[in-house]
């Protein structure tokens, strides 16, 4: 039998606050170790998001006094990313929501995670590999509660093809399942039904490499056609997406939007109006400036721009108005 040399973090309670603190330790020990050669992030559960801690942000800023709680956690959080984004360590990323079954590997219970919305999907950015099921929905909700896109979007999200990124970063849209693949948005796409497989086949690899580690999951993947299972990728659809939004501000993509008149074009602004156009406008700032820039730089910007987006008007009555709701 081959020694393991997995290690696992599984995303279980649904506090994205407590995730993070819960993380950091195993996740620089586990590098550090020279020991473990992949680590896997899997979820239990239905969502990770940055509403999942609506709540404490909530109170946080009510009480000036636990301020410096919220800035505590935001400068933890960019700082896993940071970590996570220079890992030599492979991360193969389970984006499905279903726990593997193997017993006998170390694990950490963390968070919530995968239907992969806003924060979730970061995790996934930052790994070495993403796999998609059936199961899988990505979104980047934000913009709807006052916020702007972050967890290192303005990194990944400017990096997807056919300015899609920047699409799901301003109307909220839900990429789902095989075009969660075909949007370049996970490595592989694998049944959910074949993901123990994976798991057991992985665990079991002698001395894996990135190369034996990509080579094993293509085993399990199914090759997805080319056509997109959503009207968002059909064809007219993201050539709309293209014309209408490679310009680098909101009034210049609304005008192109109604030029283009189309039926998609008009869900499209209806679903721009929904979101706070402060949001609107800093995320696509920030997705402009870090199409240009590293991901260190990436996280930089946004940390910076978290020391100010939760004092605004805005921010405050979306999270509020969640907060009633949760």
């Amino acid at each position: 039998m081959y020694p393991r040399v997995a290690r696992q973090l599984i995303f279980v309670q649904k506090r994205l606050l407590n995730a993070v603190a819960r993380m950091t330790s195993p996740i620089e020990e586990w590098e550090n170790s020279g020991d473990i050669n992949m680590i896997f992030l899997e979820g239990q559960g239905r969502a990770l998001c940055s509403g999942a801690d609506i709540k404490a942000v909530v109170e946080m800023l009510e009480d000036p006094s636990r301020r410096n709680e919220l800035k505590y956690f935001v400068e933890k959080f960019y700082n896993v990313l940071g970590f996570m984004g220079e890992m030599k360590t492979p991360m193969i990323s389970f984006m499905d929501g279903i726990t593997s079954k193997l017993e006998k590997r170390e694990t950490v219970n963390v968070s919530d995670v995968f239907t992969v919305v806003g924060s979730g999907y970061s995790f996934s950015s930052l790994s070495r590999f993403s796999i998609a099921t059936e199961n899988t929905k990505v979104a980047m909700p934000e913009n709807r509660f006052g916020h702007f896109v972050d967890a290192a979007s303005s990194f990944y999200l400017p990096r997807v093809n056919g300015n899609l990124g920047k699409y799901m970063a301003l109307t909220a849209a839900v990429i789902k399942a095989e075009d969660v693949l075909l949007s370049g948005l996970a490595t592989h796409f694998v049944p959910s039904d074949k993901l123990d497989f994976v798991h057991e086949s992985l665990v079991n690899l002698y001395q894996p490499s990135c190369n034996t580690i990509n080579e094993t999951i293509k085993k399990f993947s199914i090759k997805v056609d080319d056509i997109p299972a959503s009207d968002i990728l059909q064809y007219e659809n993201m050539n709309t997406i293209k014309r209408c939004f490679q310009f680098d501000t909101v009034p210049e993509i609304f005008e192109a939007l109604e030029k283009e008149g189309s039926k998609f074009a008009q869900e499209t602004m209806d679903q721009m109006h929904l979101g706070s156009p402060i949001s609107l406008a800093l995320t696509l700032e920030h997705h402009r400036r870090g199409s240009m820039l590293p991901l260190a730089q990436c996280l930089q910007l946004e940390h910076h721009s978290w020391g100010i987006s939760p004092y605004q008007p805005d921010f405050y009555e979306g999270m509020s108005i969640l907060k009633k709701k949760s």
